[in-house]
């Protein structure tokens, strides 16, 4: 059985947001592989309600504990804490498997940096962009900041094999900021699904995917 490998920052599969929605029903549509999830683990205990939006999971799918940073300057510890367990569980793996799936940029691709950089593993990376932060933290915290982030965040991309957007818009904005390209992969709807009883619309929506 072939592997899968993602790095995710989230507490999956306890549910956070959209990016783990996306990421369930990636996993629930690849029974066929062997996939990897390494990520933080929940310290939540079965009383806590938050695990109400807990995801199960396939017996194809296998949870690497990660460690996690409580503060921006534990981030760097953190990073190269994360950049060994891949190192020591990836690196044994076969050529084929030795490929990595990254969800989203800072800081899920510092520890990747560091592996390749200081490392020089040649561990092959697609980073997957749900968007662009340097807008986030313009919002947030002014030009400034932004720009610092953008700097990184550049260099990160810059680091992986391939660069995966979930849209053109996103695809645009790393074009119009980094001047980088990426492979645009729009969020996916199950047609069969749609409860509506109008042939119409379900026409459009098909010719829209």
């Amino acid at each position: 059985m072939r592997n899968i490998n993602i790095l995710h920052l989230s507490t999956f599969p306890n549910h956070s947001g959209g990016i783990d929605t996306w990421l369930h029903g990636f996993v629930a549509r690849n029974e066929q592989y062997k996939i990897n999830i390494f990520c933080p683990v929940s310290v939540n205990n079965q009383d806590n309600q938050d695990n109400q939006f807990q995801m199960a999971l396939g017996g194809n799918v296998e949870i690497h504990a990660l460690p996690t940073y409580t503060t921006s300057l534990s981030m760097l510890a953190w990073a190269f804490q994360v950049a060994k367990i891949l190192k020591r569980t990836l690196c044994g793996e076969a050529e084929s498997d030795q490929k990595l799936l990254v969800l989203s940029t800072i800081p899920t691709m510092l520890p990747i940096w560091i592996l390749k950089k200081v490392f020089r593993n040649k561990l092959y990376v697609a980073c997957s962009n749900r968007g662009v932060l340097y807008y986030d933290v313009q919002l947030l915290k002014g030009t400034f900041f932004a720009k610092c982030y953008a700097l990184i965040e550049k260099q990160l991309l810059n680091t992986s094999d391939i660069i995966l957007s979930n849209g053109d818009d996103t695809s645009k904005l790393i074009r119009d900021l980094y001047n980088l390209e990426s492979i645009s992969i729009p969020n996916c709807i199950d047609i069969s699904r749609l409860k509506t009883t109008s042939k119409t619309v379900q026409n459009e929506v098909k010719v829209k995917a």
